[in-house]
């Protein structure tokens, strides 16, 4: 009975000796963002392009952008005098606030075409590069501003809408050369039911 406990110590010793965990691999991606993290949808989208001075390298820069998340709603409307449409659309699922286009249009609809009123646009597109250093692009064009000037190219609706679509430049004229950004987007537009 002692010599058949010492063959089974021997038999679990070289067991656990031959089962050793090897080495580790490389890390794996980074997960969700905390433990109520929803992802985001993607419907539609906000991209285009922007042609702005990079002060820290002395060039101008060009570069081109497509957001395609949003978190609540595609589309927010609301509907007192004119119709406002507000669209959001992050540039990844995080929906962190580096990276990100909003569009807010106020359009008069009680003649036969739509009818834009006012409207400002924002764009974010800035990326960590060091530690608490960002670099990118942050600007905010109005409608209204003759200085960093939002102007609709173009704006459709689809019957009875249902969808919006356009194209707006934004115009940074405080600076030599302008600035410019474009923002081609479309969103379908929820309806709501009371």
């Amino acid at each position: 009975m002692k010599q058949g406990l010492v063959q089974l110590f021997a038999v679990l010793t070289l067991t656990l000796i031959a089962c050793k965990r090897g080495p580790e691999g490389p890390a794996g991606p980074q997960g969700p963002a905390g433990p109520n993290y929803v992802a985001p949808y993607q419907q539609g989208y906000i991209k285009g392009t922007i042609i702005a001075q990079d002060t820290f390298n002395n060039r101008r820069v060009r570069e081109s952008y497509n957001y395609v998340y949003y978190s609540q709603s595609p589309c927010d409307v609301y509907n007192i005098d004119t119709l406002t449409v507000s669209i959001a659309r992050w540039g990844d699922p995080t929906l962190n606030f580096l990276r990100y286009a909003v569009i807010s249009l106020n359009i008069d609809t009680t003649g036969d075409t739509p009818t834009l009123v006012s409207g400002f646009a924002v764009i974010s597109n800035q990326k960590p590069v060091e530690g608490n250093i960002v670099t990118g692009y942050f600007h905010f064009y109005d409608t209204s501003n003759t200085t960093d000037t939002l102007i609709v190219d173009s704006l459709t609706f689809s019957p009875p809408f249902t969808q919006i679509g356009g194209r707006l430049r934004g115009i940074r004229r405080s600076v030599t050369p302008p600035d410019t950004v474009t923002f081609e987007f479309e969103s379908i537009i929820p309806r709501t039911y009371r």
